[in-house]
């Protein structure tokens, strides 16, 4: 369950989404930030997902932490610059 497909990159957009998740912000505060609608975040995390294979937010987020602990990169799946 903890294994991830890393072959579709995330877009930039899609990578700073991840970031600012990571960074606590919660979906409204994204949005907002970006000047998008939290409907267009959430188009973004089904994106995610897919490409992904992660079920939801924090699996993916508990993921990359782990990968982060062990001193692994997570540039696969945040490739994208913002």
């Amino acid at each position: 369950m903890d294994t991830f497909s890393a072959e579709k990159d995330l877009s930039a957009a899609e990578a700073y989404v991840v970031r600012l998740a990571a960074d606590g912000l919660t979906t409204r505060q994204i949005a907002n930030l970006r000047q998008i609608s939290t409907k267009t975040v959430d188009q973004y995390w089904a994106r995610i997902y897919l490409k992904t294979g992660a079920p939801s937010q924090r699996v993916l987020l508990s993921h990359l932490l782990k990968r982060a602990l062990a001193g692994k990169r997570s540039d696969e799946y945040l490739s994208g610059s913002a």
